[in-house]
């Protein structure tokens, strides 16, 4: 079944040389206590803002993997 709401559903796109408006974490796992290694290592779901559209992405890790002032280029399904 295809999304209408996409273009080319399935398609291959590319985001080229854009500059990150916001880049948010959330936890998606769980939360653990610190005696069970917190959640560093659990999964977040990524979510950045680019020119009004927003990317997300599940990551392990609550670190972000670019900063606001980067120039990112990056391909999505």
């Amino acid at each position: 079944m295809t999304d209408p709401t996409l273009p080319d559903n399935g398609a291959l796109h590319r985001v080229e040389n854009a500059k990150i408006d916001s880049y948010e974490t959330y936890l998606k796992d769980k939360h653990r206590p610190p005696s069970r290694g917190r959640n560093g290592r659990a999964w977040h779901s990524h979510v950045i803002k680019i020119d009004g559209h927003t990317y997300s992405f599940l990551g392990l890790g609550f670190r972000k993997w670019a900063y606001k002032t980067d120039t990112i280029s990056f391909e999505w399904q």
